[in-house]
């Protein structure tokens, strides 16, 4: 009889590679594929701060601070480049504030209590294996909005990123795009962290659409790749962490790694 605790963790990895497909190659298109990394700072930070606030006596769970935290954090950031700052300047100021505020929140939490660390912590390495159902729910609407707001919006945001004065003129609204790419961006970085880990969710934030951005030849196909490497990944990820004993979270992102080194080599191969 299959265990639960394997079903769960498979289900919860292939939700979670479904929804990384569709948030991956926006990322790349747009050219926010460094923001979408930087979201790991603001996700350690919302975490640490939920842990925080939640030890101190009030009755919210660390995960809606979290949520809640990189929501703002992600309007900063887009009111910034709104603002005449570079992409690059915007998402620093976001990392630095972040990594004060989990240092922060950290050392305040650890001295309010001795497991506020540790819970801290599996914002960072995730928790496959201690899934639950209410997550799987959580992470089946997460991918359920991303895809809807994906195949809706995602050429106002391609747009925007290529040729923002010319959005401007033909009456897009900027603003509220950019709130859009960096709200999905801090909402699906802050899901996946709930079972794969910060560190893992931003390899695959990252991985699956640079590969298949140099590969396809039309958007469309941009997905279509995103997606197969996602799942490759979470298959090769769970199989690994099966046969050697090891965190699947950790192996899932070895997996995505190893993928992006092959076809990096082959395509310069196919280059020569």
């Amino acid at each position: 009889m299959v265990s639960p605790i394997l079903i769960n963790m498979i289900v919860s990895s292939v939700l979670s590679a479904g929804i990384a497909s569709a948030v991956s190659p926006l990322a790349a298109l747009s050219r926010s594929t460094m923001a979408a990394l930087q979201m790991l700072h603001v996700v350690i930070a919302g975490g640490f701060l939920g842990v925080l606030i939640y030890h101190m006596g009030m009755p919210i769970p660390p995960i809606a601070t979290t949520i809640v935290f990189s929501l703002l954090m992600s309007i900063a950031i887009a009111e910034l480049i709104e603002r005449g700052f570079t992409q690059d300047v915007a998402a620093a100021i976001s990392a630095f504030t972040s990594c004060a505020i989990a240092a922060l929140s950290g050392f305040l939490a650890s001295r309010i209590s001795s497991t506020a660390l540790t819970e801290a912590w599996s914002f960072l390495i995730g928790s496959l294996v201690l899934i639950r159902i209410t997550d799987i729910l959580t992470l089946a609407l997460l991918l359920i909005i991303t895809t809807v707001l994906v195949l809706m919006f995602h050429r106002e945001v391609i747009y925007i990123s290529f040729d923002e004065e010319g959005a401007r003129a033909m009456g897009l609204r900027v603003r509220y795009y950019r709130y859009l790419l960096y709200g999905l961006l801090s909402v699906v970085a802050v899901g996946l962290s709930m079972s794969l880990g910060a560190i893992i969710a931003h390899i695959l934030l990252a991985a699956p659409g640079a590969i298949s951005s140099k590969i396809s030849t039309s958007i469309r196909q941009v997905f279509g790749y995103s997606l197969g490497i996602s799942m490759l990944s979470v298959c090769i990820g769970i199989v690994l962490a099966y046969r050697l004993a090891l965190p699947p979270g950790a192996m899932i992102g070895v997996a995505v790694v190893l993928i992006y080194l092959v076809f990096t080599i082959c395509l310069r191969g196919f280059r020569r």
